[in-house]
């Protein structure tokens, strides 16, 4: 299914979301995600919203400004800004070994890369942390 985000700057970019893990977004701000990984982001968050492509291009413009008008006065919520990668790695130092595991399954990285991690009892849950923040930043330099 397409998606598209609803803040006109979220363009030409890779991003990692659950379920499907390393995504594109187009100049558009179109992504091609499975359909359950898109129920999630539309449902979940206030980012995104189900891409139509009869779609009069003036509605998206018309929602873009106002998008913008509602920055410029100061009324975005908070909660709706992206994490900086300082906060990524810090959530991400945060999480439980379960918790790494299950964020290593659903962003479909190769389970060969991370079992062995997860196995060593004593430093398992720092060896997945490590694992995802790498992770993480090689995904953020393309």
């Amino acid at each position: 299914m397409k998606i598209k985000a609803i803040n006109k700057d979220v363009k030409s970019m890779k991003l990692i979301v659950p379920v499907d893990g390393l995504i594109d977004i187009d100049a558009n701000g179109v992504a091609e995600v499975s359909p359950n990984c898109g129920k999630m982001l539309i449902e979940g968050t206030n980012d995104w919203k189900e891409y139509s492509e009869g779609k009069d291009t003036k509605e998206d413009e018309k929602e873009a400004e106002q998008a913008a008008e509602t920055t410029e006065n100061g009324d975005e919520d908070v909660t709706d800004k992206q994490p900086t990668d300082e906060e990524v790695v810090e959530g991400l130092e945060k999480l439980s070994l379960e918790e790494c595991i299950n964020m290593a399954k659903e962003a479909g990285y190769p389970q060969k890369e991370w079992e062995k991690l997860s196995k060593n009892e004593k430093a398992a849950e720092n060896l997945m942390r490590k694992y995802l923040i790498k992770k993480y930043k090689d995904a953020s330099k393309k």
